[in-house]
Order: structure tokens, then sequence, then C-alpha cells
């Protein structure tokens, strides 16, 4: 690209009305067309750079350092070309390109300066498309840019289906209420409206955090914070809890599909945080469990590469089956998360039926992994991944075990301090997993990067990481 512009720009000294020729039959336009394909490959070189300091986010700011530093030495080495070739033919107008061209040179060089720039911020990846769309408009080539933003945003996005929940969280001193509430330690258990006044009047008493819940909401709202395009599909009321929970999808640029129930309340986790950090759920569904096969449309699923599905939801089998079949419809692949030891337990054939024919993707901890395939870990690991195209058994402070095909890795967790709250640590995973997906990385690095956000949810209440972690 400096070959050519230099040449252009010096062959304009030795034969001026060609050169004028030239640029009013559209050199500068290709030159901006070029550019842009420049500038997209930058972003992949800046995002395999970022890829490889990402898993220490204190580096981020050292690379855009370098980045910038870079950029403005390939302008510099640009320039001092051109300046040599002009001395070379003999010309001493050496700091003005013909129709001002350094300077359209310097602003396509800032622009895309200020949009890796923004991409290595982990900013919102639309809203850096945005800005790259409008720029091009300001250097008055806004068709030809616009192609190379819409080639950038062709990224793999995921649309969660799940339980729309609002998590109201408690930590308790002993385990005596789980007892006296008939929870069973660890476990998701689904409650009448009788049963969550009895555990809101415990909880008058106790002190408790408001947080968006449900499986497939925890790992959408994780993908979405790393960057990724994202979507959800669920049912809610339009109280209080209802707004909360949209309003938590929005903030984080989340499509939200949510359909309204006006005869059922927002569904509600009572979640039940013991002194060694295991979560227990009494789980009032509400209007997440009135949602339908009927509501569901293709055009939901249009335009995303995955499908994520939380196990929670297998006690609505028309509405599961007819999601995937409208997901494979629109060529997405289905995820599958198995939830709940108890839950696989208690619809074994139909979670069989799935795993066999629909998902490509399944996530198991070591216990849903026994509960479905009554072996221990690496044992369960071979039997699912031989019904699937990847599957993951999450073995707590052990790591991962992850295999597709005949490749197998197993991933270490990453040590942490103090163990607070274990609420959305296997969904955290599985945005972390997905994402990495997503970026075209290797399963060991998808694993990596699903341990450091359980890693990191595991040491705070609830599921709400801050974006700066």
């Amino acid at each position: 690209l400096c070959l050519f512009y230099n040449s252009i720009s010096i062959y304009s000294d030795l034969s001026p009305h060609v050169a004028d020729m030239l640029f009013s039959k559209g050199a500068f336009i290709f030159f901006i067309t070029a550019f842009n394909i420049l500038g997209y490959s930058t972003l992949r070189l800046s995002s395999w750079l970022n890829s490889q300091y990402a898993l220490n986010i204190r580096k981020r700011w050292k690379i855009i350092t370098i980045y910038i530093a870079v950029t403005l030495l390939f302008f510099l080495l640009n320039y001092s070309l051109l300046i040599v070739g002009k001395l070379l033919v003999g010309s001493y107008n050496i700091f003005i390109f013909p129709n001002g061209g350094w300077r359209i040179l310097f602003l396509v060089w800032l622009v895309e300066l200020v949009i890796v720039g923004l991409l290595l911020s982990n900013r919102s990846i639309q809203n850096t498309l945005k800005l790259q769309q409008e720029a091009a408009k300001v250097i008055g080539y806004f068709e030809i840019c616009n192609i190379f933003a819409k080639k950038i945003s062709e990224m793999d996005k995921i649309i969660g289906l799940g339980n729309a929940l609002v998590d109201v969280l408690a930590t308790l001193d002993s385990d005596e209420i789980l007892t006296k509430m008939d929870l069973p330690k660890g476990s998701m258990t689904l409650i009448d409206e009788d049963k969550l006044l009895k555990i809101n009047e415990e909880f008058s008493r106790m002190k408790t955090h408001l947080a968006t819940g449900g499986s497939a909401g925890n790992a959408i709202r994780g993908m979405a914070q790393l960057g990724a395009g994202t979507g959800f599909i669920g049912k809610i009321n339009n109280d209080s809890y209802g707004n909360f929970f949209r309003e938590s999808l929005l903030k984080h640029g989340t499509e939200a599909d949510l359909l309204v129930s006006d005869t059922l309340p927002s569904g509600v986790a009572s979640t039940f945080i013991s002194p060694d950090g295991e979560r227990t759920f009494g789980t009032y569904l509400g209007a997440a469990s009135t949602l339908k096969a009927e509501e569901l449309s293709l055009e939901m699923f249009k335009g995303y590469t995955y499908l994520f599905i939380e196990g929670y939801l297998v006690q609505e089998h028309d509405m599961i089956l007819r999601a995937i079949e409208l997901a494979k419809e629109a060529g997405l692949q289905v995820c599958l998360d198995m939830a709940s030891y108890n839950i696989v337990a208690g619809d074994h054939e139909f979670f069989s039926l799935l795993v066999n024919k629909y998902v490509d993707i399944v996530f198991a901890n070591e216990e849903e992994a026994k509960a479905f395939t009554g072996k221990e870990p690496e044992e369960a690991l071979d039997i699912i991944a031989k019904m699937c195209s990847i599957a993951i058994v999450k073995v707590g402070a052990r790591g991962s075990l992850i295999r597709k095909g005949t490749e197998e890795v197993r991933v270490e967790a990453v040590p942490v301090a103090k163990v607070v709250d274990t609420t959305g640590a296997g969904d955290f995973f599985a945005a972390g997993f997905l994402y990495g997906l997503t970026c075209g990385y290797s399963l060991e690095k998808c694993g990596k990067i699903g341990a450091i956000l359980s890693g990191e949810v595991i040491q705070v209440i609830g599921t709400e990481l801050p974006d700066s972690k």
C-alpha cells in the first residue's frame, strides 16, 4: 500500500497530467478501500495480540500503547519513504501530497487507531462499528468503508433460552433453614407460591441481595460483558422483578426477546448461600413457566450461531423441542447445560433424547454427569462425547475435562483465596467457553477463559461481575 501511494505521489512530479487523471478516476477511492482492508487485517492482528494477553487484564493498556507506537512508526516510515522518493526524482515540494493525500492518510490512521483502541479496551463491538461507519462518512467514502465495517461485524452471536428469574440471595450462618424448608443442599427445587411466602418470611429477617438470575440469563450476561453478540428468550411479568430483569439485559447490550404474562408474577429464585459457599435454590418460576412452544418463531433465532439452553427448562418438552427445531432450521448449533443433578435424574429419558439427537455441545458438572451416565467424570466424559460434538465435565476445584472427537484436554481451575458464593460458577464457565468458541480459540483456551470467569464469580455474592473484572 505504501509503495502504491508513494509511486503515485512521486509520479505526479514526473507527469502531472497522468497523475491528475489517475486521481480524478478514483485512485483515492482505491486508496481508502485498500486502507480499510489493512484496517481489517490490523483488527485481526490486534485481536490475536489481545488473546495472548487476555488472561492478564493488567497488560491490556500495554498492548494499546504498543499498537499506538507501531502504527505511528508505520505512518512516519511511509512519509519518510515518500520524502526519499521525491528527493530522488528531484522534487523539493516534499511536504504536500497531491490533492491533500497526506491529510487523508493521517485521518484514516487516526480513525483506525480509535477503532482498535476501543476494541482493545473491551468496549462494545457494536458501538465501535457505528463509530467506524460514521468515520467512513466523514472521509467521504462511506459506501466503501461500510462494506468492511459489515465484514467485521459478522461475528458469531449466541442466544439463550431460559427461565427469566431474579435471584434473591441470602448468606446463611448454618444449613438449618435448608432442612426446615425441605431443600436438599446444592440442588435446585421448584417451589409453589405457598413455600415462596414461607421463604420470604424467613428472608425478611435476613440481609438479602437482589440480582438477575436464571442459568441461561447468567451465561448470556457473562458473554455480553466479554463483548459477544447476545440475545435472550424468556417470559416475565411487567412487575418490578420483570422490569429489573429486562433492564439488566439491555444494560449489557443483549437483545431481549421477552414475552409478557398477564396472569403470573415474574419468576424468583430464592438462593441460600451456605457457609462453605455452596448454593441451594428454591425456585418459583411464575411467568417464566408459561413460555409455550407456539410463542416461539423462526425470526427469534435468525442471525445467531449458537442456541444456549438451560436444563431447568426440560419440564416443557414441547417448547424445548420446538426451540431446537427452529434453531436447527436457522442453522444454529445447540448447547445444553444440564443444570442440576436432580433435574437430570428426574427426566433422564428426555435428556438422553436431546443429547443423542439434537445437542452439539453439552455442559455438565460431575454430579450431573454421574446422574446422566452413572459413571465417574472421566468415563462420563467419554460417554457424553460420543453422543455430541463437544462434551465438557466440570469437576469443581480440580478444573474441567473437555473432549471433542479424539481431542481431550484438562483445564485446571483458577486458585482463589476464598470461595464466597458458588452461584453462577457453571454458568460463567459456559459463558467464557462459548465466548472462546466465537473467537475461534482452541478447546484449551476456551476452557481457560471459562475457568477465569468461574473463578471470579465465586468470589462475590451473586452473579454480578463488574465490567472491570
